[in-house]
């Protein structure tokens, strides 16, 4: 599959976990700023007011400069260098963010024998097919 495959899949399997009920580091504060607070039951509430919302179309404009900034400044940088390379943050994330779901699945639910087993198939499959996507992308198979 291809790297971007890999990206959705893992980074939906990481909110799925996170609005099930489970605490997923990164996701969870995500959902929590974005307005949506979960507990362990699953979704208990959900609010359109939200700091995130504020921040991004308040009065400040933050949108508008921070999105004009980063477009002149990506321009300036895909003229000059390898376009491959601005993949390495988001990479980089989606490792750290599937990573600490793997972690918040074994520490939470890891007494289950068989949830552990489902887990650990699945969960070394997706990060063995996602770092075999990520050397292809880089070697220009992809």
């Amino acid at each position: 599959m291809k790297l971007w495959n890999y990206i959705f899949i893992l980074t939906g399997l990481s909110v799925l976990m996170a609005l099930a009920g489970l605490d997923v580091a990164g996701i969870s504060e995500l959902l929590n700023i974005i307005g949506v607070t979960t507990d362990s039951s699953g979704i208990s509430g959900f609010t359109a007011d939200s700091t995130l919302w504020n921040r991004i179309f308040g009065d400040s404009g933050l949108l508008l400069s921070v999105g004009s900034a980063s477009a002149i400044a990506l321009g300036l940088f895909v003229t000059t260098k390898d376009k491959s390379f601005l993949m390495i943050p988001v990479i980089t994330g989606v490792t750290f963010y599937w990573g600490s779901t793997l972690i918040a699945l074994v520490q939470q639910k890891g007494t289950y024998e068989v949830f552990g087993v489902i887990v650990a198939i699945v969960g070394i499959a997706l990060t063995i097919g996602f770092i075999q996507s990520c050397i292809d992308y880089f070697l220009g198979v992809d």
